[in-house]
């Protein structure tokens, strides 16, 4: 299960300072307080939760910093099954995610994790490269050496460029949704 975005429930934009976080705090404490509205107290206890976190410049690090990983892991995710599909070693996938910034131990675990999901998935449909696949992936890892890419297949890293570019243009789109609607709060 997802945590809370602290932030849509303070209704604040990413970038919002200390003033900003408590003057949110203020207006929906007041909106929400149990005395005044009864059956809100699951909301203002998550305001309140909200507000301990975004308050505290060294909590707030944190959360921004977990955040910005679990966003990163999805993306990681999806790339990692892309190319597994195209018939890539996992050794070679660890490989590309850290070529595109991923940290060792991250790619490590999301290449894994992936690995793991795919065992016994599909059973009962007929895929010759599945087990082709699986001894290959067994021998890289006694050997500790990746295979290239087959020959017919094209280069992954074009493939990262494009999936990375993606992810700029996704974040920044996140960011001018964040910062319209933080004006549509403040305005309205």
């Amino acid at each position: 299960m997802e945590p809370p975005n602290y932030y849509e429930i303070l209704q604040l934009s990413y970038e919002a300072e200390q003033e900003v976080i408590e003057a949110a705090y203020k207006k929906l404490a007041w909106k929400y307080h149990p005395d005044r509205n009864p059956g809100e107290n699951d909301r203002m206890h998550l305001i309140n939760e909200a507000y301990e976190v975004l308050r505290d410049p060294v909590k707030k690090e944190q959360y921004d910093k977990e955040t910005k990983t679990r966003a990163l892991v999805h993306i990681y995710i999806m790339f990692a099954n892309d190319t597994l599909d195209k018939g890539h070693d996992p050794n070679d996938v660890i490989k590309f995610l850290i070529e595109g910034g991923a940290e060792l131990e991250i790619a490590a675990k999301v290449v894994g994790t992936v690995v793991e999901s795919r065992r016994g998935q599909n059973d009962h449909i007929d895929n010759p490269n599945k087990s082709e696949r699986q001894n290959h992936f067994s021998k890289t890892l006694n050997t500790g050496y990746g295979s290239p890419p087959p020959a017919e297949q094209p280069d992954d890293r074009l493939a990262f460029s494009k999936t990375l570019a993606w992810m700029v243009i996704f974040a920044i789109m996140a960011s001018i949704w964040q910062i319209g609607k933080a004006l549509y709060h403040r305005y309205n």
